[in-house]
């Protein structure tokens, strides 16, 4: 993890480790030395000036039913798995067992994309009601309306990606375990994940 300041640091800092860096347009963090980052660096490091760390895209495999450096997130009862993270993307896999859904919401800055590796899922995609089944690809660009709902008896597995990466991951770790719904939607809003009113999911 890389070291941070106390207070956090303007558009420009020295960092432990990591020597001068500059927060991106993105909101991302790079290195002026032109350096790549690495893991080694601390992806993902994140403080109070909401600035991200974020390394290059380390290469090796994720293994079936394992988390990226073995992380697990909880959310709402449903069971994500981190797959890849970079700042260019973010993948991550959904379990959702029958009758689990996420509501209606808009991704502002990223775009979407879902692969159906088992079980079949209902979306609501930009007010119109469509499935996806496993083998099928569902693209979401940013700034569309859209939410997945396991309507079937049977569970669903999914591979999900954004790209930017953004805020996604971090929002993740925050929502990791939490019941209060609101509490979610809040912090959802944090992280430029914006949910539409209720009626949206109709």
């Amino acid at each position: 993890m890389c070291e941070v300041p106390p207070g956090g640091f303007e558009r420009e800092a020295l960092v432990p480790n990591l020597g001068f860096i500059r927060q991106t347009d993105k909101g991302f963090v790079q290195r002026l030395d032109g350096r790549s980052m690495t893991p080694q660096h601390g992806c993902a490091a994140r403080h109070n000036t909401g600035i991200i760390v974020m390394a290059d895209l380390e290469k090796g495999i994720t293994r079936n039913g394992e988390g990226f450096s073995g992380k697990t997130w909880n959310i709402l009862g449903q069971i994500y798995f981190p797959k890849a993270v970079s700042e260019s993307t973010f993948a991550f896999e959904a379990n959702s067992e029958p009758g689990q859904f996420v509501p209606v919401h808009i991704h502002p800055t990223q775009d979407e994309f879902i692969l159906v590796q088992q079980g079949t899922l209902d979306l609501k995609l930009d007010g119109v009601w469509v499935q996806a089944k496993a083998g099928d690809l569902v693209r979401m660009p940013r700034g569309i309306p859209h939410g997945y709902f396991n309507k079937s008896d049977k569970p669903v597995r999914a591979l999900f990606w954004v790209s930017p990466a953004g805020k996604l991951e971090a929002l993740f770790n925050h929502l990791h375990g939490l019941t209060d719904v609101a509490e979610v939607v809040r912090l959802s809003a944090e992280h430029e994940v914006d949910f539409l009113p209720e009626e949206a999911n109709a």
